[in-house]
């Protein structure tokens, strides 16, 4: 499993909480276990990619 906590900074962070049908979790249980990572780093890599696509591109660490 990929080591996520190097990834998402505690202090930079915020919990969140969603709810999800049935199908999504066992979609996401199977995506997860065929790529091997958690289904959070799947989450933040889908939360990631549609603020990407919604924005116009991504962005680098120093634009604003």
């Amino acid at each position: 499993m990929i080591d996520t906590e190097s990834r998402v900074a505690k202090k930079d962070s915020v919990r969140i909480t969603a709810t999800i049908s049935t199908g999504q979790h066992e979609a996401l249980l199977e995506l997860a276990g065929r790529k091997k990572v958690s289904i959070a780093w799947l989450i933040r890599e889908a939360v990631d990619k549609l603020v990407e696509e919604m924005d116009g591109g991504r962005r680098l660490p120093f634009d604003s």
